[in-house]
């Protein structure tokens, strides 16, 4: 049940002909999982790509579309993004790619195509190698001779090859995903302790009982409504918590925003977060990729003054989400190395 909109980095592109005159292998921690095809024009003043990748989400098959077009002018580069898969609607943004050319400032605009948004970001040169931060995610690009840069975007590898790769669609929750020892008490766990790149993290879910009565009835109803007009099954791309209620189905992203789409319409402050919990996947016992909702209680007994955010799991049913909800920046998610130390 833990499946995550993560298509979106994973941007395939695929063409019949012309000969593309620049191609990247994807990979995911050693796996090729597409790739993509760089077609230059007008002396390389414009760039157009048409993008395809096909993906495995729970022995289900997906494919996602997109299109993106880079142009460069006195000011520097500039990129617009659209897409559409299946009944989404793609949006675009302009920003400079990183991933095709050295910024013209230190400061500038970055297209997030997870999020499918333009953030303020900046770039430091190193070696050679741009290191582009926005918010809280970051990429690597290493700039040669060559026509285009070899990327490194979280757990993404983008990556110079002479040729097309053979590709097989892969399932990138089991690539993601920490193997982890079987834990009887993981599920419904009240304490966890983790050790996330050798820094040690703990995570405490309250109990049910802890709730004042009052939040827990609006929390219960939330979660019901969502759970009564969602069907859980892959999505590959964010539908957001109003138009997933309207057609019915999403993973856990959609998931978590109809959980707080909901609240906000109850007058009540809510978010999404991201990270990892732990299930019994396909790669067998870990800890996988998923997301949830938080939901902040005005009027938690610890405190009746202060709010608490309470972690929400729709797709699971969990209110609150048990403590092996972990979260971690989107970076973390790809790339830390993570070990359960205790669940209680």
């Amino acid at each position: 049940m833990i499946r995550c909109s993560l298509s979106l980095l994973l941007l395939s592109a695929c063409s019949r002909a012309p000969t593309p005159d620049a191609v990247r292998a994807l990979s995911v921690r050693g796996q090729v999982v597409g790739f993509e095809a760089i077609f230059f024009r007008d002396s390389g003043r414009r760039v157009e790509r048409n993008t395809t990748l096909e993906l495995t989400f729970s022995e289900e098959h997906h494919r996602v579309q997109s299109r993106s077009s880079q142009v460069r002018d006195d000011a520097g580069w500039m990129t617009s993004w659209s897409g559409r898969t299946g009944s989404w609607q793609g949006r675009s943004g302009q920003a400079w790619p990183f991933d095709l050319a050295p910024p013209p400032t230190e400061q500038f605009g970055v297209f997030d195509p997870l999020l499918l948004e333009v953030h303020p970001a900046t770039a430091t040169l190193t070696d050679h190698r741009w290191t582009v931060s926005w918010r809280d995610d970051f990429a690597q690009a290493t700039y040669g001779h060559g026509a285009v840069p070899s990327v490194r975007w979280g757990g993404l590898e983008s990556t110079v090859v002479d040729s097309v790769p053979d590709v097989d669609p892969a399932d990138l929750t089991a690539l993601l995903a920490h193997p982890t020892p079987e834990h009887p008490a993981a599920r419904g766990a009240v304490t966890a302790e983790f050790l996330v790149d050798g820094r040690s993290v703990r995570v405490a879910a309250p109990l049910r009982a802890e709730i004042p009565a009052p939040a827990r009835a609006r929390l219960d109803s939330i979660v019901a409504e969502v759970q009564r007009r969602l069907d859980a099954r892959p999505t590959p791309d964010s539908l957001g918590g109003a138009q997933a209620l309207m057609l019915g189905r999403g993973d856990c992203t959609e998931h978590a925003e109809a959980v707080v789409h909901l609240a906000e319409n109850a007058g009540l402050k809510a978010r999404t977060v991201s990270g990892l919990t732990w299930h019994d996947g396909s790669a067998g016992p870990g800890l996988y990729p998923h997301t949830w909702a938080e939901v902040q209680v005005q009027d938690a007994p610890v405190c009746r003054d202060c709010p608490r955010w309470v972690a929400i799991d729709a797709i699971l049913g969990q209110i609150p989400a048990d403590a092996t909800h972990l979260p971690l920046p989107r970076r973390e998610v790809m790339q830390a190395s993570v070990t359960v130390m205790s669940l209680r």
